[in-house]
């Protein structure tokens, strides 16, 4: 999830569902299947880690992907990325993407909006860094997570980007419904 696009939910920008399934048969069954799927999410958490340990990393990343036909985030991600770099070229050319998209949906259209002062900014790092950083407390704002306390948000913004060791636990706990 990118803390620059401004929401109040949590999302899984990369990554997502993994493919499988566990059926119950058993408690002792499941419990080993549970942690079989508890090393791969981690397994995974740190793949992530590594791929995105800082900003020049995450946008090298999200700007060699390809983007998917009609899933216009890759390109907002990308571009906002690339901007955040420097890289004018780049990061105009992945939201030009992302305004040729029909925008079919209010929240598309919102997302045009600010994908077009987006473009505007690109020419002014300082201008772009300064939106992103405003649009970073908002979304922890919204999301109810730790925005820094005193901490100017330019250093927000690239501690968020930069820290690989976000706070993440997983546990599983079987619940079992046992026959009266």
């Amino acid at each position: 999830m990118w803390l620059w696009q401004e929401r109040d939910h949590l999302a899984f920008d990369v990554g997502g569902c993994e493919p499988g399934f566990e059926r119950f048969v058993n408690p002792a069954q499941f419990a080993l299947d549970a942690q079989t799927l508890v090393r791969r999410a981690a397994d995974l958490a740190l793949e992530n880690r590594a791929r995105f340990i800082d900003l020049p990393s995450t946008t090298d990343v999200l700007t060699s992907q390809k983007p998917r036909p009609g899933y216009f985030w890759d390109n907002y991600h990308a571009g906002i990325a690339a901007g955040l770099t420097g890289d004018v070229s780049t990061a105009r050319r992945r939201l030009d993407q992302v305004l040729a998209e029909d925008a079919f949906a209010p929240w598309m259209v919102r997302t045009q909006e600010s994908t077009r002062q987006l473009h505007a900014l690109a020419e002014d790092p300082e201008a772009f860094r300064d939106w992103a950083t405003k649009a970073t407390i908002s979304c922890r704002q919204q999301l109810t997570l730790q925005t820094g306390g005193g901490d100017s948000g330019q250093r927000q913004l690239l501690e968020v980007n930069r820290t690989p060791k976000l706070p993440c636990s997983v546990r599983i706990t079987p619940v079992v419904s046992r026959p009266s």
